[in-house]
């Protein structure tokens, strides 16, 4: 089951629903929760076309602040126990397991000095009976300077505080792949900064109960945060599905004419027999056809963001250069674009005719182990030709490749004497 939770700064820039509805289908998210959504209790007919029927909002105060929680019913089941205007409090129980733990989402005061009562009143909700208890979302705040990059290095009272919050809640903190901040101010000098201010934090019982759970931070594309994703355990491989007739097909010029040509062909004599035939090899060509075209956005998509990744890491050691700026600029406008692509895709997909083109609102040893076991734990190599394994068959590849390479030229080195 996956998890992703990520501050949106807002839900009516153009790409929202777009970058929304990439992380909701390609990441295959059950448990989607969208923080700062700037929106009134109208933002469930904003994201419809994403792939969720359950669904419980806090509106915004203002022009600030709002929670929006999406999940699949048929995969977990949500009783939200205390709403807030700054968090949501519920019990999630996993349907194919049974298994039931607290979540707390949340999106806490930019504003510090609002922080510490927020603490306490999070504090209230730890389970009495040390039940799993996951608290994820944007704190806003960071636990230490190696959660920050650029700025002020100063350790600060309200920073000691929240750490003081985490043991008194006995929480913590998860460590996360993929970038090491969430968020950036998207300065183009030296007042560039970087933090990590996202973050999911669990208690004892919860790291034993999913003690393989995986945190990913992802790029920060469109908002000035980048979302995370948190997998608690493996999916089963689904079947793939059957045919579909794209109603977005009809728009791309190379369409008529290969229905066209498929359909003048005389395949059979028998005319009920030659429109079978036809129909067959339609739908097989029209498989190829689709995979080839429309099947490249979202690859580029793919493609895309790992190259945004790679950028971003790089930034983290050279923030101030102004190539890598550059390079980081540009991928996230291709990126947003894309994404702009894809909302199309999708709305046509759901039949979405609201949806117009030029609208945009678019216990102790236990867990200690347990922790070590998860640092230990490889969750993706680099392969040969720079791509990311990420099965436990594919790390295994690469690992014995390797040893067997390094192997034989130790082999020759002491054969031949070869430096």
């Amino acid at each position: 089951m996956k998890m992703l939770s990520w501050n949106s700064r807002g839900s009516s820039w153009p790409g929202f629903i777009a970058q929304a509805s990439f992380y909701a289908h390609n990441l295959d998210i059950d448990v989607f929760c969208i923080l700062d959504t700037r929106a009134s209790s109208d933002i469930i007919n904003k994201t419809r076309n994403l792939p969720f029927d359950g669904s419980y909002v806090i509106p915004a105060q203002g022009q600030c602040g709002g929670l929006l929680l999406l999940w699949k019913t048929r995969m977990v089941h949500i009783d939200v126990i205390m709403p807030h205007n700054r968090f949501i409090h519920c019990m999630i129980t996993d349907t194919a397991t049974n298994i039931s733990w607290y979540t707390t989402f949340i999106y806490a005061y930019p504003k510090k000095e609002q922080q510490a009562a927020l603490w306490n009143e999070i504090l209230d909700l730890r389970p009495s009976n040390d039940e799993p208890w996951l608290v994820v979302g944007d704190f806003n705040i960071i636990a230490s300077l190696d959660e920050k990059l650029g700025g002020n290095q100063v350790i600060t009272n309200f920073m000691l505080n929240f750490v003081t919050f985490l043991n008194n809640a006995n929480l913590t903190s998860l460590n996360a792949s993929g970038v090491p901040f969430t968020w950036t101010n998207k300065h183009k000098d030296d007042t560039l900064i970087y933090e990590r201010l996202d973050r999911a934090c669990v208690n004892a019982n919860f790291l034993n109960k999913f003690p393989n759970a995986n945190l990913e931070n992802l790029s920060i594309i469109g908002s000035d945060h980048g979302p995370i994703c948190l997998t608690m355990r493996q999916k089963q491989t689904r079947k793939g599905n059957g045919f579909k007739f794209e109603a977005i097909w009809l728009a791309h010029e190379g369409f008529r004419p290969l229905v066209n040509g498929l359909w003048k062909q005389n395949l059979e004599n028998d005319p009920f027999l030659n429109f079978l035939a036809i129909c067959n090899q339609f739908k097989s060509q029209v498989k190829v056809w689709n995979k080839n075209v429309y099947g490249n956005l979202f690859k580029k998509i793919e493609d895309l963001n790992g190259r945004s990744n790679d950028i971003q890491q790089q930034l983290m050691l050279s923030p101030f250069s102004s190539y890598l700026q550059e390079q980081d600029l540009i991928v996230r406008k291709q990126l947003l674009q894309c994404y702009k692509d894809e909302e199309i895709f999708w709305a046509q997909k759901a039949r979405a005719n609201w949806l117009n083109l030029g609208d945009r609102n678019t216990k102790f040893f236990q867990t200690q182990t347990n922790m070590r076991k998860r640092s230990n734990t490889i969750v993706k190599l680099k392969n040969e030709v720079g791509g990311w394994a990420t099965s436990r068959e594919e790390i295994s590849d690469i690992l014995i490749k390797d040893f067997k390479r390094r192997f034989q030229k130790e082999c020759l080195k002491k054969k031949f004497g070869m430096l």
